[in-house]
């Protein structure tokens, strides 16, 4: 499967999520030191949980630990980028 970059204002639907999200495996670590181990040359964007951090983003020049899913959110709504920041996002009502 592909991978897909979002536009700003673009919003994000269940099937982006089922085909572009769902088919990428995140690696586990228990440490970062561990991580950094296994994946000496991160690619930017890439993804990984790290035990007591949470998931983080390769942004390039450092991981970055990131929140996916806001709190909130009711039936019906979507997840939108809210600024033109990378994982700023907001639930809306379509």
């Amino acid at each position: 499967m592909a991978y897909k970059t979002w536009a700003f204002g673009e919003i994000l639907t269940a099937t982006d999520v089922n085909a572009y999200l769902m088919a990428q495996t995140v690696p586990r670590f228990a440490t970062t030191g561990a991580r950094s181990a296994a994946i000496a040359s991160p690619a930017t964007g890439q993804l990984t949980y790290v035990t007591g951090t949470g998931l983080q983003v390769w942004t390039g020049a450092a991981w970055s630990t990131i929140t996916l899913v806001p709190p909130g959110g009711t039936t019906g709504q979507v997840l939108a980028k809210a600024s033109g920041t990378d994982y700023d996002l907001t639930w809306v009502t379509p």
